[in-house]
């Protein structure tokens, strides 16, 4: 994403939650469009509930019979609901992109602080992080269940070591 759009995602989101929700949207879609009555019984109306059939239909009748639960659906066509499932999708992304060029627009606006270039990939400039090579900051001889807390503002040492409970 960094060489193609220029966007660099720090977190891996993109990766973590945008493929895999993508994925997952049209593996949705295709599976909408190959399920039928056939396979799935008139369990499909609970999965599927505008592919059931309309209420005052004979078939809607014969449905709820043998599944009550199943409520009065659309009648759509497996297609119709596959086509509904892509839909579904691209609105998410649309969303997804207006919301995150919003979002890109906004914290560029030059009255928030920007964190300086120098300072991009650095911890430091949000965390209070223990120097490279201060075992005793790191807490090298911390008993096992601890958790190392930096602190320097409010102890006025390198850290705190607080037991896990």
């Amino acid at each position: 994403m960094l060489s193609k759009l220029n966007v660099h995602d720090t977190c891996g989101v993109h990766n973590l939650h945008g493929m895999p929700g993508v994925m997952a949207g049209l593996v949705g879609a295709i599976m909408a469009g190959i399920a039928s009555e056939n396979d799935y019984n008139y369990s499909l109306y609970m999965l599927f509930p505008a592919r059931a059939p309309l209420a005052n239909s004979t078939h809607f009748e014969e449905v709820s019979q043998d599944l009550s639960e199943v409520l009065p659906g659309l009648d759509r066509s497996a297609a119709g609901q596959a086509a509904y499932q892509l839909l579904a999708l691209a609105c998410t992304m649309l969303i997804a992109l207006a919301s995150g060029l919003i979002m890109g627009i906004v914290l560029k606006l030059p009255f928030l602080s920007h964190v300086p270039q120098e300072l991009l990939y650095d911890d430091k400039f949000n965390w209070e992080v223990p120097e490279v090579g201060d075992e005793e900051a790191a807490g090298a001889e911390r008993p096992a269940g601890t958790i190392y807390i930096p602190d320097v503002k409010r102890t006025g040492q390198s850290g705190i070591v607080v037991e896990e409970s």
